[in-house]
């Protein structure tokens, strides 16, 4: 198998005026914290509308962050700025089987977590963001879901390895 993640540019407000932009892959703990919360929600709640809260402290407490700071490399400001980078990018799964008769197979699957992201933000610096799931991605997620369990999650939750080993091992088991 080969993930390709491909990051979309978006419109960005610099100075007053709109422009286009890169804002990078995802990396770190942080995205995939993200995507196992919005994931959790969506098959908690049988719905591909996912309600991210009124206020930002509470939904990064809700992912088990306990202490968080604002500014320019504050946990809030990182977290908000990975969530934007995820739900920019689209993925390309592909994969390869060369058979014994020599036949090569093979499959390509493009998806993106979301079309639709929107919110509001307040002048007090509180938030509320609401994320619709792609139907593929909210149908395969549906049909695929493999329970995690969040005490797992809170202990290997500075980890990026340890988080991917997880889900791969509860994948396969």
């Amino acid at each position: 198998y080969t993930l390709v993640i491909t990051p979309k540019s978006v419109v960005t407000r610099l100075n007053g005026t709109q422009q286009l932009q890169s804002i990078g892959v995802p990396y770190g703990t942080m995205p995939r914290l993200i995507l196992i919360h919005i994931m959790t929600e969506a098959v908690r709640t049988k719905s591909r509308h996912i309600a991210l809260g009124d206020n930002f402290t509470d939904w990064m407490r809700r992912m088990g962050y306990r202490t968080f700071s604002y500014g320019p490399r504050g946990s809030a400001t990182l977290l908000r700025e990975q969530l934007d980078r995820l739900l920019a990018c689209e993925w390309m799964i592909r994969w390869d089987n060369d058979k014994a008769n020599g036949d090569h197979e093979f499959g390509i699957r493009e998806i993106k977590l979301s079309n639709e992201y929107v919110g509001v933000d307040r002048k007090a610096g509180s938030f509320m963001r609401q994320i619709i799931m792609t139907e593929g991605f909210f149908g395969h997620l549906k049909d695929h879901a493999v329970p995690l369990n969040e005490h797992a999650i809170r202990q290997l939750r500075d980890s990026a390895t340890a988080l991917d080993l997880y889900t791969w091992l509860a994948y396969r088991l």
